[in-house]
C-alpha cells in the first residue's frame, strides 16, 4: 500500500513538473514568434517591456522575462535594472549559446538568477529571421514556486518526501528542506535508482537509506518525460509495518484485558471457595 501510494505520488509530481515546464517554454515560444510583440521590440522597446510585464503579472511561476540579441545584450526585461546591470551579457551562458546554435527551445540547468539570486531555470526560445537567430526570449521559472506547489498539493503523508533531480542527477530540491548546497547537490548522482531513471525507467526503493534523509525508506523514482529530470517519492520503511504494529498493540490490549478479567474471576472464585470451607 505504501509503495503504491508513493508510485502515484511520484507520477503525479512528474506530470505536474512536465506541465509546468511546458507552460514556461510555451510562453517563450509564443513571444519569440508573435508579430505584434516583435514589432514592438523593434520599434518601441517601452511598449515591448509593458507586454512582458503584463504577461509576467499573470504567471506566478515566473520570476522574470528577458529578451536579448544574439550577442547577449539586453533588449527588454521585466526586471527593474540599473544601467550597469543592463550591460551584463548572457553570451557566456551555455543555454543561451545552445539556443542560438540549435535555433530551438532550451531548458537550462538549475541556477541562481543573475540579478535576483533566486533559484530558477531559464527557458529560452530563439527569434529566427531569414533562417538566422537574431534574438533570444528567456523566461526565468521559479524553483521556489515549484517546490511550494509540490509541498502544498502533493505531499499528503506527513513523513512522505519528494526529491527532484536534474538530467545530471544533481538534486534540485527536497520537499520541506532548504535548497541543497553545492556539495549536497551531487550526493544522489551515482546511486542506482538515479541511473535507472536517467535511462528512462521507473525504479523502486526498498529499505534503502539515501543521503539527506536520515531514515531507511521505501518508494519509487521515475523520469519526467521530455526533460531528462527525475522525481523520487519515499516514506520511512517503518510506515509499511505501522498497520502491523497497530494490530499488535490492539492484540496486546485484548490479551491484557483478558488476563485482568481472568485474574478477577479466579480471585472471586477462590474467595467463594474460602467462604464455603
Amino acid at each position: 500500500m505504501v509503495l503504491k501510494e508513493n508510485i502515484g505520488s511520484a507520477k503525479l509530481t512528474a506530470t505536474l513538473i512536465n506541465n509546468s515546464f511546458r507552460n514556461g517554454l510555451t510562453t517563450a515560444e509564443i513571444l519569440s514568434t508573435d508579430p505584434i510583440f516583435l514589432e514592438s521590440l523593434a520599434e518601441n522597446k517601452d511598449e515591448a517591456t509593458l507586454i512582458l510585464k503584463n504577461i509576467l503579472a499573470k504567471n506566478q511561476s515566473l520570476e522574470a522575462i528577458t529578451v536579448r540579441d544574439k550577442e547577449g545584450k539586453l533588449l527588454s526585461a521585466t526586471l527593474e535594472l540599473s544601467a550597469e546591470q543592463k550591460q551584463i551579457s548572457a553570451a557566456d551562458m551555455d543555454f543561451f549559446q545552445e539556443t542560438i546554435r540549435g535555433k530551438r527551445t532550451v531548458l537550462s540547468n538549475p541556477q541562481k538568477g543573475k540579478f535576483t539570486g533566486k533559484p530558477i531555470i531559464a527557458m529560452t526560445a530563439p527569434v529566427v529571421k531569414n533562417s538566422e537567430t537574431t534574438a533570444v526570449v528567456s523566461t526565468a521559472y521559479s524553483l521556489s514556486y515549484l517546490k511550494n506547489l509540490i509541498e502544498k498539493n502533493i505531499i499528503s503523508a506527513n513523513e512522505r518526501t519528494i526529491i527532484v533531480f536534474d538530467k545530471n542527477g544533481q538534486i534540485v530540491f527536497i520537499s520541506n528542506q532548504p535548497f541543497p548546497s553545492a556539495e549536497e547537490k551531487t550526493l544522489l548522482a551515482d546511486l542506482l535508482f538515479v541511473k535507472e531513471v536517467q535511462a528512462g525507467r521507473v525504479a523502486f526503493l526498498e529499505n534503502q537509506k539515501i543521503p539527506l534523509i536520515d531514515k531507511n525508506v521505501i518508494g519509487a523514482a521515475m523520469p519526467i518525460d521530455n526533460f531528462g529530470w527525475g522525481v523520487v517519492s519515499v516514506e520511512p520503511i517503518t510506515n509499511v509495518f505501522a498497520p502491523i504494529f497497530k494490530l499488535q498493540s490492539i492484540v496486546w490490549v485484548i490479551i491484557f484485558v483478558g488476563l485482568l478479567f481472568s485474574l478477577s474471576f479466579i480471585t472471586y472464585f477462590l474467595r467463594k471457595v474460602q467462604i464455603i470451607y
